[in-house]
């Protein structure tokens, strides 16, 4: 087998990377790690007298989404989630559910939103450009407040996002 068709020999730099959503700008800022999504296709066994073998489905479905992001003092960032779900879960009345509504009247910015993954080459250079359309966040973890620890730790929390199509190109 020959190598002539690889042009490019730098492996992925984890590193490089720069994650923004529209309805979360103060969240974007402080993300440390994002988890690209996988994605499956179902298939389905025929039967035959002797053996039963796989054929390709016909729906391909993709993995959560997930960032992890340094909560900032004012926590900031951790509300604009947490007032979003809050939002979509309507808990004590149908006007907060109306409010998310209103939004996307006036900004574009309802239910969901739109982000994008920039993935960096090994010199810095945006290389590629993965888009998420129409995200609305499905978790935010816990905050644990700790006076036990005596090294400084900053607080960090986890958001998982749902997302309705994933597209993928280079820059």
């Amino acid at each position: 087998m020959s190598d002539s068709f690889i042009t490019n020999t730098n492996f992925l730099p984890l590193l490089n990377f720069k994650f923004g959503i529209k309805k979360l700008p103060t969240t974007s800022f402080f993300v440390q790690s994002v988890s690209l999504p996988g994605i499956k296709l179902g298939f389905t066994e025929v039967p035959t007298p002797f053996i039963r073998y796989p054929i390709p489905g016909d729906h391909a479905t993709f993995n959560d989404f997930t960032i992890t992001f340094r909560v900032d003092e004012d926590m900031k960032n951790y509300l604009e989630l947490y007032n979003w779900i809050v939002q979509l879960g309507f808990p004590d009345s149908f006007d907060q559910y109306k409010l998310i509504d209103s939004k996307s009247a006036t900004t574009g910015e309802g239910k969901t939103s739109d982000g994008v993954l920039i993935a960096q080459n090994s010199a810095r250079s945006p290389n590629m450009e993965i888009m998420f359309v129409d995200m609305f966040p499905r978790s935010l973890s816990d905050i644990v407040f700790d006076t036990r620890d005596t090294n400084l730790q900053y607080a960090e929390a986890t958001a998982v996002f749902k997302f309705r199509k994933l597209q993928i190109k280079s820059s």
